[in-house]
């Protein structure tokens, strides 16, 4: 039994990744302007900033619809018995439902997974998923039945540098944005149960915001698996002290394999330049307590 594993481009995992794991992409569609570009192809993250600043407008993401996912199943389906397909989280979008119904033209061959997660929260379950492949998995729906189980430990969040972006996007309202932005406060948006929620507020240099963050997520699950964790960011060009801030903490924190990875363009339509976030799978269910 050939089984593959599949993904949206908004796992956001590198090239490398992609190619080390044998994960399999389909791309999304971001609209900028009247031109439709390919996430991940034809556009980066970059562009999206780029047009904004000259538009004044932002992109539009598009869900991946049902015949685009059967023409993309299909073509898998030549090459595995069976497939894994891992999904964007179905509280934000519409493409879980897409491939789900795109699913039921192959007899039970394809597994659709709601992440209930983004970005590399997803590609956490992606690389997860081609480990059970390598260990031996039998057949789809027994990575399928894991997966649902592996995907309440995810613990997924961000550290966003402006609100315009999410407030343009319509994911939080004007007052809170001016507020934010004359207090310089850079919001914690936590991933739960598929939606997204404010957690804690920063104030200060980048370089400190990110020591903060990152402490305060690794005291809050003192327990992390320890396997892998992905460090990613919505900017290409993100100061190189952010980064390493995050990589020592995390290093001394005993983690094997620390990934940098940047967002692509659908993710960073939603959440604007330099947002950054660390991401983990956690030893027991994840739960966004107050301290």
């Amino acid at each position: 039994m050939k089984i593959g594993i599949s993904a949206e481009t908004f796992s956001d995992l590198s090239e490398d990744l992609i190619k080390e794991y044998d994960i399999n992409i389909i791309h999304s569609s971001v609209i900028m302007g009247e031109e439709a570009k390919l996430d991940g192809i034809d556009i980066t993250a970059s562009d999206v900033y780029r047009f904004y600043e000259e538009s004044g407008n932002l992109p539009r993401t598009c869900a991946i619809n049902v015949s685009e996912f059967i023409s993309y199943f299909s073509s898998l389906l030549e090459k595995y018995d069976e497939i894994v397909h891992i999904s964007f989280t179905s509280k934000s979008s519409g493409t879980y439902f897409n491939a789900l119904e795109a699913s039921k033209q192959f007899n039970g061959r394809v597994r659709v997974i709601d992440s209930l997660s983004l970005s590399t929260g997803i590609g956490l379950l992606a690389l997860k998923a081609s480990d059970l492949v390598k260990e031996g998995a039998s057949n789809a729906q027994e990575i399928a039945s894991y997966l649902d189980e592996y995907k309440k430990r995810l613990c997924v969040s961000f550290v966003v540098n402006t609100l315009t972006y999410l407030y343009k996007g319509g994911r939080c309202n004007g007052i809170t944005m001016a507020i934010a932005s004359v207090l310089q406060i850079k919001p914690q948006i936590v991933l739960e149960d598929g939606e997204m929620h404010s957690k804690n507020k920063y104030r200060g240099k980048d370089e400190k915001i990110i020591e903060s963050y990152v402490n305060d997520v690794l005291s809050l699950f003192p327990s992390p698996d320890l396997e892998r964790v992905f460090i990613t960011s919505s900017s290409e060009d993100l100061p190189a002290e952010m980064k390493e801030k995050a990589v020592k903490i995390l290093e001394n924190r005993g983690f094997k394999h620390i990934y940098y990875t940047v967002a692509g363009a659908t993710i960073a339509t939603h959440c604007g330049p330099k947002t950054l976030g660390i991401l983990f799978v956690n030893s027991e269910d994840v739960t966004w307590k107050k301290k």
